[in-house]
């Protein structure tokens, strides 16, 4: 027996498959079917905070929206709240780790509460469009119905 074929019987069992040879392949059309769902995934990920976005600002009697239209304001506000997420939240997520554990995870809605202040300032420097928010005490309070709406309508969405 060669290497290659006892690498093979010592993984079959688990369900793996040992490939020794690798060769160069024209991309598959699931490998473009991927890129389609990762796209489609950022898109409903974006709607979804739009939809949580709205309802933030209509609940929160502290965040107004800056914009001649009140949707384009909520949407350009989601996107950059949805970069943020995607790209700086997760890092804060790990430098706040030893602070969230002493508090039991409320620390959390704090680093949410930071993230929508910093899409908040991003929207409105670099499109002049956003929300504007009066308080903390808003910010924080629309961070939690922002999180609730997002997980309800995430549940919604969800097609798994």
């Amino acid at each position: 027996m060669t290497s290659d074929s006892l690498l093979a019987a010592y993984l079959s069992p688990f369900g793996i498959v040992a490939e020794t040879h690798w060769q160069a392949r024209a991309p598959r059309t699931s490998d473009i079917y991927f890129a389609k769902g990762q796209r489609m995934n950022f898109l409903i990920r974006w709607l979804v905070t739009a939809v949580a976005v709205g309802a933030a600002i209509w609940i929160v009697p502290g965040i107004t929206i800056v914009s001649a239209s009140s949707w384009a304001g909520i949407a350009v506000f989601a996107l950059v709240l949805s970069l943020i997420n995607i790209s700086i939240k997760p890092i804060m997520q790990i430098l706040s780790l030893p602070i969230s554990v002493l508090t039991l995870g409320i620390f959390y809605l704090v680093v949410n509460t930071l993230m929508l202040y910093l899409a908040a300032w991003l929207a409105n420097g670099i499109f002049s469009i956003g929300i504007i928010i009066s308080s903390f005490g808003a910010a924080f309070v629309a961070s939690i119905v922002i999180s609730i709406v997002s997980g309800i309508v995430n549940s919604l969405v969800e097609n798994d």
